[in-house]
């Protein structure tokens, strides 16, 4: 529900900007969620947290 909304507001204010597409980094459990909003996995990613540690994602796209 609160997820859903705020995604919807966000996208809102994007489409008034002129914004076409959304692109993001999804935690492994969160793929799910970003699938049902529309988003198409594209690859595997880490981001970086430090020196010595990276966190493993997906990057995620949807276009608008």
């Amino acid at each position: 529900g609160i997820g859903r909304m705020l995604y919807e507001e966000c996208e809102r204010v994007a489409k008034v900007g002129g914004i076409k597409r959304f692109e993001g980094y999804s935690i492994l459990n969160g793929e799910g969620f970003y699938g049902a909003l529309g988003f198409s996995r594209v690859e595997p990613i880490a981001v970086p947290m430090g020196p010595d540690f990276a966190f493993p994602s997906i990057l995620m796209v949807r276009d608008i």
